[in-house]
């Protein structure tokens, strides 16, 4: 079994198409049966009315249209009843609700094999909209799962099963399952009538194996070269974005490549994999720094967290001082993220007194003080009182709409009276639904800049002074290890350059 699917904006050519009405000579026993008007009244022209106008609820839909054709292989012989319970099963596993939806089913008779067509609005009578993402892929998974389920004859060449023991309830086929089934394509012999054209086309098929085969062809040029030595010509169409497509010639005869199972793309693929291969033989092995000059950018190299620093190369004084600016920048970055994660569990009322003392902090009047080694920073319990003032606002609104959003989830459609103002109750309810599907729950969320608090800043020029020629250098013996095991510097990035850029200061 087979399915595939469309969308379009058109309900009306849609349904013309699967009753083919625009075919007029077709006998009684060619015609198309009518399956299932589901939701839907009348002829073409009303039924298409009826659907365009649910369609219109809902806004956000596009292409509201969906055209999903099933068939079943020719050798397989089955009642009207499984024919019927297959098609409705798979139609279900893609959402298609015979209580919600609006569609039209239709069997066609004028091919060997059975096959239907069912024309479906996405838009239900909810206004809800049917999601068809990786429709393709959810229908080989639909069709698995019926064959399955159902005994149906199984269909060769899906990349993706359906699979129960799986948590998602589908597989992938492995790259190994892929590679196999490929060949086994491949290898599978060409049948024609004419027997030399056949033994003439495993030819052709063997030697394309073969030069695939071989690591050292990895280019189109390389694999038409390879050919040519066995007498088959090779021919490249190229479209704007390059090769698009190959085909052959041998013995005066030429053949496609989809014909041989050699379309350009598994061509392509094997050439890039002896690529790989190649690349893999003779790679070396990386710098750990990028010779990159746009990598470097922004870079501080004052900032002995960017660099291996050597403090040994310092006095004990200027020691001192660098260390007290990681600490305090450490203990500060653990004060924001302290009070920031209390808000976002809705505790408007952190114990800010707390929090900077659990991270060396001690408090004096309204300020809180990081001490070390006679250096000295001050912060203002002010930019946090702020802080939490901005919050707590935040959250009263968050509140309200959180109200406001239940009050809207909680509202139930009004019942349809059997006379007067069906049609008005209908409106109101369809509006309702597209305003419950449109609504978003509010989330309350903390903002990264709630509480700018500065870092301290080396001040010692000394220090600043020293950090950057430490750094200089150690920059120096990254672009030069990475010129060294590179070969060259692709990049172009000299020594001399990146000095006289940096001014001593970054990039």
């Amino acid at each position: 079994m087979i399915a595939t699917a469309t969308t379009g904006t058109g309900f009306k050519g849609a349904i013309s198409y699967i009753q083919k009405e625009h075919e007029k000579d077709l006998s009684q026993e060619e015609k198309p049966e009518l399956i299932a008007k589901n939701n839907i009244y009348g002829d073409t022209k009303k039924m298409s009315s009826q659907m365009r106008f649910l369609a219109k609820e809902n806004s956000r839909v596009s292409r509201p249209v969906l055209h999903v054709a099933i068939s079943f292989h020719k050798s397989e012989k089955l009642t009207p009843e499984q024919v019927e319970k297959a098609v409705n099963s798979v139609l279900k596993e893609i959402g298609v609700d015979k209580e919600n939806n609006q569609y039209l089913l239709m069997k066609h008779n004028d091919a060997k094999n059975e096959h239907y067509h069912a024309v479906i609005n996405k838009v239900g009578l909810d206004g809800k909209n049917l999601d068809t993402s990786y429709i393709k892929n959810r229908l080989q998974v639909a069709c698995d799962k019926v064959e399955q389920e159902q005994g149906l004859r199984r269909t060769e060449g899906r990349t993706i099963l359906y699979d129960p023991t799986n948590e998602k309830g589908y597989r992938y086929l492995s790259k190994e399952e892929k590679a196999a089934a490929a060949e086994k394509k491949r290898n599978s012999p060409i049948r024609d009538k004419s027997t030399k054209i056949a033994d003439e086309k495993n030819h052709v098929k063997a030697k394309i194996s073969e030069a695939l085969k071989d690591k050292n062809i990895d280019t189109a040029d390389k694999f038409k070269t390879a050919l040519e030595k066995e007498s088959i010509q090779t021919k490249f169409m190229e479209n704007k974005n390059g090769i698009s497509g190959v085909s052959f010639r041998y013995q005066n005869q030429a053949y496609k490549g989809t014909d041989l199972g050699y379309k350009w793309k598994q061509v392509s693929n094997g050439l890039e994999q002896n690529k790989k291969s190649l690349q893999q033989m003779k790679a070396k092995e990386q710098s750990v720094y990028s010779t990159n000059k746009e990598d470097w950018k922004g870079i501080d190299k004052t900032n002995p967290n960017n660099f291996p620093v050597d403090y040994s190369k310092f006095t004990n004084e200027q020691q001192k001082e660098i260390m007290f600016t990681k600490d305090y920048n450490k203990a500060i970055e653990n004060v924001v993220n302290q009070h920031k994660e209390e808000y976002k569990k809705e505790n408007l009322a952190p114990d800010t007194d707390r929090i900077f003392k659990e991270n060396g902090f001690k408090k004096e009047g309204d300020k809180y003080i990081f001490e070390k080694d006679e250096h000295r920073q001050e912060v203002h319990k002010k930019a946090f009182d702020v802080a939490t003032k901005q919050v707590k606002e935040k959250h009263s609104k968050f509140e309200k709409d959180v109200e406001k959003y239940n009050n809207l989830m909680n509202t139930q459609p009004k019942k349809e009276p059997l006379l007067f103002g069906k049609e008005k109750v209908i409106e109101e309810n369809l509006k309702l639904h597209r305003e419950k599907k449109e609504a978003v729950k509010p989330e309350f969320k903390i903002d990264n800049n709630v509480l700018d608090v500065r870092t301290y800043q080396i001040n010692s020029k000394s220090v600043k002074d020293k950090l950057n020629d430490i750094n200089k250098e150690n920059f120096k013996s990254a672009v030069e290890k990475g010129r060294d095991e590179k070969g060259t510097d692709k990049n172009n990035l000299t020594i001399e350059k990146e000095e006289k850029k940096s001014k001593g200061l970054g990039m």
